[in-house]
């Protein structure tokens, strides 16, 4: 396998052990491997050999990585000259884009904050209306209590006599009774009374 191909490999699987997307490095090599294209024909690519290669790119110095740095800005510099103007403007819609995003999110915490202190009236609101609604409750069972205690007070006393005058015996020889008090009609049946 190509030095190169193997350096690819190595940081490939270190991330993705880093990044927890293989339990191990051995798994994390051979998903490495995979993304990179080596074949399994290549891949003679075993932890030993990891650990050689280790061994080995410690002990070589890496200038390729100034030389790729180098060729990158050389590539990079005229492209940004070019369109220095457009990304002046991209900088700029971007500044103004997280500007909005920026007052976006204090709205929302304001509005937040708001809803949240609304929502704390209305708790302590609700609060007050349950203490006086059993207030209101303590009040009524108390006087359904008195309610269900006064009759039997009031059976348990006996009754104040009134002393009235002796009342006079009727005697129906003596005159006393109306016709209203006898109904001829309790005495004889004279048929329906419809």
């Amino acid at each position: 396998m190509d030095i190169e191909i193997l350096k690819k490999v190595n940081t490939l699987a270190k991330s993705l052990h880093e990044q927890g997307l293989a339990a191990n490095m051995d798994d994390a090599t051979k998903l490495a491997q995979s993304m990179v294209g080596v074949k399994e024909d290549d891949a003679s690519f075993t932890r030993q050999s990891y650990n050689t290669y280790e061994q080995q790119a410690v002990q070589v110095e890496m200038p390729q990585e100034e030389i790729l740095d180098e060729e990158v800005e050389t590539q990079v510099k005229p492209i940004v000259s070019n369109h220095s103007e457009e990304i002046t403007l991209l900088k700029s819609e971007f500044s103004k884009v997280a500007s909005e995003i920026k007052t976006k999110i204090q709205e929302v915490e304001t509005n937040s904050k708001n809803n949240f202190n609304f929502i704390q009236q209305i708790g302590t609101e609700i609060d007050k209306i349950n203490g006086k609604l059993n207030s209101i409750e303590m009040m009524l069972n108390r006087l359904e209590k008195q309610k269900n205690e006064q009759p039997i007070i009031q059976q348990q006393q006996p009754a104040p006599q009134v002393q009235s005058a002796p009342k006079q015996e009727s005697n129906a020889r003596t005159g006393d009774l109306t016709p209203n008090d006898i109904n001829i009609r309790n005495f004889f049946y004279t048929g329906s009374d419809k």
